[in-house]
C-alpha cells in the first residue's frame, strides 16, 4: 500500500546569462534546461515546455503500464505522440492550453479491456489531472483508430 502524502524534489542552478544552458537534477537523472528559441533563448537542451510535455507524456504510459498490468492485459507495446499548444491568454500571460494526446497500443491481447484501460488512465493518471491544460486523447490498437 503506498503512503501518503508523498515527496518527490528536483533541483536548478542557472547564473544571470539567458544564452547559457543550466543544470537540473531530478532523483536520479541529471540533465540540463535551456530557454527555447521560440522565447528568443539558445535552445540546445530540453526547455521548461518540454519537461513538462514529457510529464504528461510518461504519466499515461506509466499509468497504462500499471493498470495493464493489475488487470492482467498484455501488450507488446505504447508509444504516445504528443504535441503542446501554447496559447495568449491576456495581454500578459501566457499559458499550454492543450495538449494532443495519441495513443498507440501495439500487440494487446485483449482489445476491448486495452481501450478500456486507455479511458481509465486518461481519467486517472494523477499528473494529467493535476493540471489546466486541456487533454485531446486518440486512441488507436494496432494501428486502427478507436471511438
Amino acid at each position: 500500500m503506498n503512503q501518503y502524502p508523498m515527496a518527490f524534489y528536483a533541483e536548478s542552478k542557472a547564473d544571470a546569462d539567458t544564452s547559457r544552458v543550466w543544470q537540473v537534477r531530478a532523483s536520479q537523472l541529471d540533465a540540463e534546461c535551456s530557454i527555447p528559441p521560440e522565447f528568443n533563448g539558445p535552445g540546445g537542451a530540453l526547455s521548461p515546455e518540454d519537461y513538462f510535455l514529457l510529464a504528461l507524456t510518461n504519466c499515461f504510459v506509466a499509468t497504462f503500464k500499471v493498470f495493464a498490468k493489475a488487470s492482467k492485459v498484455s501488450f507488446d507495446e505504447i508509444k504516445l505522440e504528443t504535441k503542446l499548444i501554447l496559447n495568449k491568454v491576456s495581454a500578459n500571460q501566457i499559458a499550454a492550453t492543450d495538449c494532443e494526446i495519441k495513443v498507440q497500443v501495439n500487440g494487446a491481447d485483449n482489445a476491448e479491456r486495452a481501450l478500456t484501460l486507455l479511458k481509465k488512465t486518461a481519467r486517472s493518471g494523477f499528473l494529467l489531472n493535476s493540471v489546466k491544460t486541456e487533454l485531446h486523447f486518440r486512441y488507436f490498437l494496432d494501428g486502427q483508430e478507436l471511438a
